[in-house]
């Protein structure tokens, strides 16, 4: 009961949110049932439901302008717009705007910007960017060894690169050189992803590689074709999806197969995981539920469902159009609220909820005293 009052008033936060912006599925778009007209919800009706809204704010995103990028990095919020690559820096506390600058030149592509300490860093391409975390201001600019497609991972005061030549160096935001240089036979197409002292690394032709974050290699291994999605590395091992069609775990000590769940076409979808399950998205337009400790498939759920929050086996999905509660163990759906798209919905301090819309629309909500 407690769990179903928590995940009550987010369904409704999103339906009043939604109720404000004016985007539609596209009609490309499916979702598992079909949607009725979205309902507002008074703010006083989630007061009652356990939650209260804090702030709204509204970036006013111009109609030939778009959110690419959306980052909680402690008590920010960064948001990146192209194609003017415009970076504000907006209060979690209290929904104000704390700076804005344009970042970088008209042609590049700003990936996921990351924070050390009282800096952000932003890179483009070919290029990284440390930003004063309290101002905006650029602090410097500093060359990439070799050409990336993504944004980093971090590891101490080092951003760990993947690049576009096969190349994996750790750029280290202390000297703006690379502190060293491991190499893939091909191109990485997606970042390097770090938990604790290890590094993994994979390629477009399949090969991925673990690595210590001071650029030892401590295994290697190969998929049968291009790794596009991003793996997981965790305490139960590490999970890859290639177009293979395989969804394989592999032991972190040796690398070695544990098991593989097989798909039907590429899987190139990147997986989640929240408590003790894994979430893939399959080719199909389903969610697979899967155990981390066997590969057993769980559940399948219809509908390009992404799961967002699960709190005592309650899990919250989003699709095109609709929010859903569901089992866990089970998919049975507990509760569907139609809304028009919501494109992030990011978990805050103390537990509030930060829910974003693709018009600039951003609410947090905090839990009731």
């Amino acid at each position: 009961m407690t769990t179903l009052r928590w995940a009550t008033p987010l369904v409704l936060a999103a339906a009043v949110l939604t109720g404000c912006q004016h985007s539609t599925p596209t009609a490309s778009s499916t979702s598992a049932v079909e949607a009725p007209p979205v309902q507002p919800v008074q703010v006083d009706t989630l007061q009652k439901l356990g939650y209260t809204q804090r702030w709204v704010t509204d970036l006013t995103i111009r109609p030939n302008e778009w959110i690419s990028q959306i980052t909680l990095l402690n008590d920010q919020l960064i948001v990146i717009q192209q194609p003017s690559n415009l970076v504000r820096a907006v209060s979690v506390r209290d929904g104000s705007t704390l700076w804005r600058n344009v970042v970088g030149e008209a042609t590049d592509e700003l990936y996921e910007p990351v924070r050390i300490g009282n800096r952000i860093y932003i890179n483009t391409g070919h290029r990284v960017y440390a930003i004063a975390a309290d101002t905006g201001t650029k602090l410097s600019i500093g060359d990439l060894q070799s050409s990336v497609a993504d944004g980093p991972a971090v590891s101490g005061l080092n951003l760990i690169f993947g690049s576009l030549t096969g190349k994996i160096f750790a750029h280290s935001t202390v000297t703006g050189h690379s502190a060293w240089v491991m190499s893939t036979p091909e191109g990485i197409l997606v970042r390097p992803v770090v938990d604790g002292n290890d590094v993994f690394v994979a390629d477009r032709a399949g090969n991925y590689k673990m690595l210590s974050t001071t650029g030892e290699l401590l295994w290697y291994g190969r998929a049968l074709a291009q790794i596009s999605a991003k793996p997981i590395l965790n305490a139960n091992g590490v999970f890859v999806a290639s177009d293979d069609q395989t969804f394989r775990a592999l032991n972190r000590i040796n690398g070695k197969d544990r098991w593989t769940y097989r798909a039907t076409a590429a899987l190139r979808g990147s997986p989640t995981a929240l408590g003790g399950t894994l979430y893939l998205p399959l080719p199909t337009g389903e969610l697979a539920a899967i155990d981390p400790l066997n590969g057993a498939e769980l559940w399948k759920l219809p509908g390009k469902p992404t799961p967002l929050l699960l709190n005592d086996q309650k899990l919250l999905l989003y699709t095109s159009a609709s929010l859903l509660l569901v089992d866990n163990q089970s998919s049975k759906t507990l509760m569907q609220v139609p809304i028009a798209p919501v494109q992030k919905v990011m978990v805050g301090p103390d537990n509030s909820l930060i829910l974003i819309a693709a018009d600039g629309q951003v609410q947090r909500l905090d839990k009731g005293q």
